[in-house]
């Protein structure tokens, strides 16, 4: 059994004939008086006494631990006066492709839930039910690997009476 550093030319780790009462083992290239420079894989050492050797190989896997990258979310409106019962649009801007769910008062907004951000930004249709302040926010979840999920800073707009005729 035996591993080699192809690129360099050398023996990682060499077990041979291990049925032998000597057997042949190293570490590295063989720098031993035995075949020196003709075997470097320890072939016809007889360098490990089957009586006196136990071997283990332990292998570890590496982890690889991935940062995630930040992501953001900018809420914007067409104007920061919102009318009564009249259709307004919230404009949600992110870095990366996900889903966005925009809250009016802490509370999703139907049909503005799960809104796919393809190209970066999506857009809500909200008609606002009652007049006076109300706090817009948005929650982004990435849909790429390696994104982390994140809310956008609460943005508060006026609700006036409506203006319009029913």
């Amino acid at each position: 059994y035996q591993v080699h550093d192809l690129s360099n030319s050398r023996t990682v780790f060499a077990w041979n004939d291990p049925g032998a009462a000597n057997y042949d083992l190293g570490i590295g290239n063989n720098t031993a008086t035995c075949n020196t420079g003709i075997h470097p894989d320890w072939t016809f050492c007889g360098s490990a006494n089957k009586s006196f050797t136990k071997l283990s190989i332990y292998i570890n896997k590496p982890q690889v631990i991935l940062s995630s990258a930040s992501t953001s979310v900018i809420l914007s409106f067409a104007n920061q006066s919102f009318n009564k019962r009249a259709l307004n649009t919230i404009t949600a801007t992110t870095n990366a492709p996900g889903t966005i769910t925009f809250y009016a008062n802490g509370r999703r907004i139907p049909g503005c839930i799960g809104l796919n951000v393809a190209t970066t930004t999506a857009s809500c249709a909200f008609k606002p039910q009652t007049h006076g302040q109300i706090y817009i926010s948005a929650n982004f979840t990435p849909t790429s690997s390696g994104y982390t999920s994140s809310n956008s800073l609460t943005s508060t707009v006026s609700t006036s009476k409506r203006i319009t005729v029913r």
